[in-house]
């Protein structure tokens, strides 16, 4: 696994026009059903990683990759497709996936799109509740704002209260929580993963959208100390749905460290950042899962 560390008005106008034209005209057409995921983190959850079609691999960002995406919201519109007319999240997340794979980021022509898109009620109709939850989410991490600056604190209470039991879990966490200074802007893709750098001081990966459910399905999975009781589980999950500052958006992230705290080779896992409605609080949650 690898690791990393404005529309104006005329743009947005022309990202509806490009939205509804391609509609038009792609409705009908049929695809390859193997579409890129969002992230190598969410391809893990979803079980597997698949290819892009080759005219997609190594394309400029820009028009080829709304025009994959286009292809492949379409394509899960069809009768013939995984759940008929109606696009699942699983499909939107795949077809979101091409604005990413094609040079790794997001530029102002795919982010005034899939705005325009999620705003024409034309485009969300068929779209399911989850789907155009994580297209939201996804477009979030990618606005156009000033990276924030985030002021990181750790926790101060204890984590047997805070997650509710004691065992591998609550032992094997990190927690902190990040607040937007008053320099302002919100949390982003950049934000988020410098907040954490400066929080954690880990590699991360790129924070991808993530569920409940997914979440559940991570926090429960087997970690270096052993496995995490079901209380544990739902005790973090209440933690950052329920809390304080419930989180109205949760991310995922995978880091990885050397050395930490003295001790002899790398360790690793996941990190979830839990984030406010208004995008100016994050709750971080770092899972120790594996160690060498």
């Amino acid at each position: 696994m690898s690791w990393c560390r404005s529309s104006s008005s005329s743009d947005a106008a022309a990202a509806t026009r490009r939205c509804g034209s391609l509609r038009g005209s792609l409705r009908g057409s049929l695809v390859p059903a193997s579409l890129v995921p969002a992230s190598l983190v969410l391809a893990s959850l979803a079980g597997s990683a698949v290819a892009a079609p080759s005219s997609h691999r190594s394309g400029a960002s820009g028009p080829s990759s709304i025009a994959a995406f286009e292809h492949a919201t379409e394509a899960a519109r069809q009768p013939g497709s995984g759940a008929g007319q109606v696009v699942t999240r699983a499909e939107l997340r795949n077809a979101i996936g091409f604005f990413l794979h094609d040079d790794g980021a997001v530029d102002a022509g795919e982010r005034g799109h899939l705005g325009a898109c999620l705003s024409d009620p034309g485009w969300t109709d068929g779209l399911t509740g989850p789907a155009i939850h994580y297209a939201t989410a996804f477009a979030a991490l990618y606005t156009d704002a000033a990276v924030a600056l985030v002021a990181m604190d750790d926790i101060q209470a204890p984590l047997v209260d805070l997650l509710g039991a004691p065992g591998a879990l609550t032992s094997s966490v990190w927690i902190q929580e990040g607040r937007v200074t008053s320099a302002g802007g919100v949390l982003s893709q950049a934000s988020l993963r410098a907040a954490y750098d400066r929080g954690f001081r880990s590699n991360v990966s790129t924070f991808d959208p993530i569920n409940v459910r997914e979440l559940a399905n991570e926090l429960s999975g087997r970690l270096e100390l052993g496995m995490p009781t079901q209380d544990e589980v739902d005790g973090a999950l209440a933690y950052l749905t329920q809390g304080p500052r419930p989180a109205a958006q949760l991310y995922l992230a995978s880091w990885i460290t050397a050395n930490r705290d003295g001790a002899p080779g790398d360790i690793g896992g996941v990190v979830v950042a839990a984030v406010s409605a208004d995008r100016r609080f994050v709750r971080f949650i770092e899972v120790h899962v594996w160690g060498e």
